[in-house]
């Protein structure tokens, strides 16, 4: 049937108000797909600038408010699609371009889909590299690497679980023992009393796409230097069940590791 390029009204009246967040994010990345690649673009050849990042951003919600001096009637809906697009600017190779100041700029001013596009865009950008900016960036939004002195932080389970995701590429092949221990012991971790159960199920499917991820073609060469971790055992007693690792031989293992 060819196509007729009608134009459908669709009504949204029944609709959430969030419902447009996630496809408006994927319209972006769609969008930014269509930019060439660094990797192909000689130096002289590049068109996509740090400038050019930078000053294509679109104006955030408070920038409207100072501006039209808190007028409500002026303010503008968030712009969902821009962080699928800085994802997609990750994927092309050029969300590199960004500062240290940039990215922090982006995450306290942006939406919870920028903080998103952000964490995966410079994780692929940076991918099996295990660049220590971007790894600190990820692990202060994952609650589980923290220290306890920190002070607990608010954070969205959407952006947890991309923090993760971002470790995954960022570490992938290095078999990295931090990040392979934090890994497999977060996919066995039991729900907090706050969180529901599809988040809880979202963020340990994203552990264990992270740690194939970390571990990435090693094959029996993964096994040199994380005897200790016992991975094909506890993967098969989180698949098969069973009983866990008793407490007092988890705890020798972390004091162990504290006294190295």
């Amino acid at each position: 049937v060819p196509p007729a390029n009608g134009t459908l009204a669709l009504d949204t009246s029944s609709y959430p108000p969030n419902f447009r967040v996630w496809p408006e994010f994927h319209n972006g990345v769609a969008a930014g797909l269509r930019l060439s690649s660094a990797m192909g673009a000689k130096n002289h050849e590049r068109t996509i600038t740090r400038t050019w990042i930078k000053y294509n951003k679109p104006v955030t919600p408070q920038q409207s408010d100072n501006a039209a001096g808190n007028n409500s009637s002026s303010q503008i809906p968030p712009n969902y699609a821009h962080g699928g697009f800085l994802m997609a600017l990750g994927l092309r190779g050029h969300l590199s371009l960004l500062t240290a100041t940039d990215l922090t700029d982006y995450l306290t001013q942006g939406t919870i889909t920028t903080t998103v596009g952000i964490f995966l865009g410079m994780a692929a950008n940076k991918r099996g590299t295990c660049d220590p900016a971007t790894s600190k960036m990820l692990c202060l939004h994952i609650p589980s690497l923290l220290p306890s002195s920190f002070i607990p932080m608010e954070l969205a389970s959407t952006v947890q679980a991309s923090a993760v995701a971002g470790i995954g590429l960022l570490y992938q092949g290095s078999s990295h023992r931090l990040m392979t221990e934090f890994l497999l012991n977060e996919i066995g971790k039991h729900p907090i009393k706050d969180q529901s159960n599809n988040d809880r199920e979202g963020f340990s499917l994203l552990c264990g796409l992270s740690l194939g991820m970390v571990n990435l073609q090693k094959g029996t060469s993964t096994v040199c230097g994380l005897e200790d971790l016992r991975i094909e055992e506890r993967l098969h007693k989180y698949i098969s069940g069973g009983a866990e690792i008793s407490d007092s031989r988890r705890q020798k293992g972390v004091t162990d590791a504290a006294i190295s």
